[in-house]
């Protein structure tokens, strides 16, 4: 589906003019283009400059907008901000107060944006769950929706209203470091556990069971390992265009609009594959991505069970010669697409758009 993509590095133009056009669309299966990053680290992003002609380190979380834009978590001077590419091409850094991440360690899986109608949607599982709401139109001011706060508590609330015991509160605000975040049916925002258990936001500090028919059915069968039940250690939560969810960690559980769920795919039996992101395609198929060893991975699920795995290659060297660029490295930390069809990634420290090869 996907061997190694190759499109043009930015050329020495000078300062605000782009070697590359400012809103590439790769055409043809298999092409690449830079969307952001001049391929240099030591730099910080500058704030309305042409994203491909300025430096940025990526540090988990991606999403696109309804209009375009791509929204991703960069490295900015000893901390971390949230990095938008308009239409025109241009790189504009958001409200400095945002946290990309609860401390300045850059742990590149702890962050997960998603974008629904109106908002984006910011979570990190870093030490402790924080979500945030971020008008997209930025006609509201940012605001969290849980953990505000070092010392603040999501409380869980059961299906008739009330909370869980005081004991099972503490173990779920204590379990944040393997969950994910996701949207459901209607742009419903969905947290997954560790365990895989899936909760629905319902209000500010205050999340819900969610419980799709037949789910902790095909939950409880493909945590039984050895007659133990091992985590499913969620890395992603998938929507299609017809709103069936895949909740997808070491197995993938396919929560149909209409319908019970199943199970699909092999899957990785007991282990935790770090999924960073991924998107639907046709058919019941999703393409991942991962990164084990500083390989970049892409894997492509089908609806059939079948699973067909592509690395992009060592990650010793990111830029292959000057006019060649490879997505070889380890980065790949989150996929989304945009809606004119372009799947985007991360990988040495630029942002990439590309088609798969069919």
């Amino acid at each position: 589906m996907l061997g190694t993509l190759v499109a043009c590095s930015p050329g020495p133009e000078g300062k605000g003019t782009p070697a590359l056009p400012v809103n590439p669309t790769p055409t043809k299966p298999g092409e690449v283009v830079v969307l952001a990053g001049d391929g240099q680290e030591s730099n910080q992003p500058e704030d309305g400059a042409y994203a491909v002609r300025t430096s940025i380190t990526p540090v988990g979380g991606i999403a696109a907008g309804h209009d375009g834009s791509v929204y991703f978590g960069v490295k900015y001077g000893d901390s971390a901000r949230v990095a938008r590419v308009a239409p025109d091409g241009r790189l504009h850094l958001l409200d400095p107060h945002l946290k990309v991440h609860d401390d300045s360690s850059f742990r590149m899986y702890s962050t997960k944006m998603v974008v629904s109608k109106t908002d984006l949607w910011l979570f990190s599982s870093d030490n402790k769950g924080s979500l945030q709401k971020i008008p997209l139109h930025q006609s509201a001011a940012p605001r969290y929706m849980f953990g505000s706060t070092t010392d603040s508590h999501v409380v869980f609330i059961n299906d008739k209203g009330h909370e869980f015991p005081a004991n099972r509160q503490r173990e779920l605000n204590k379990s944040w470091r393997a969950s994910t975040f996701g949207l459901g049916p209607n742009n419903q925002p969905i947290v997954a556990t560790e365990s895989g258990d899936l909760y629905e936001l319902i209000g500010e500090n205050k999340l819900r069971p969610w419980n799709p028919v037949g789910y902790q059915a095909v939950l409880g069968r493909v945590r039984q390992r050895g007659g133990e039940l091992t985590p499913l250690y969620p890395g992603a939560v998938i929507s299609d265009e017809t709103e069936n969810v895949y909740i997808v960690g070491n197995s993938t559980i396919l929560i149909p609009r209409n319908g019970p769920a199943t199970s699909i795919g092999k899957g990785f039996p007991g282990a935790d594959p770090s999924w960073s992101g991924g998107v639907a395609l046709a058919k019941e198929r999703l393409l991942l991505t991962r990164s084990v060893n500083y390989d970049g991975i892409l894997l492509v699920l089908n609806g059939d069970d079948s699973e067909r795995q592509i690395s992009l290659g060592s990650g010793k060297e990111c830029i292959e010669g000057g006019d060649r660029t490879s997505l070889n490295n380890g980065g790949l930390y989150g996929l989304t697409r945009r809606p004119d069809g372009t799947l985007i990634t991360t990988a040495c420290n630029h942002v990439f758009g590309f088609r798969p090869m069919e």
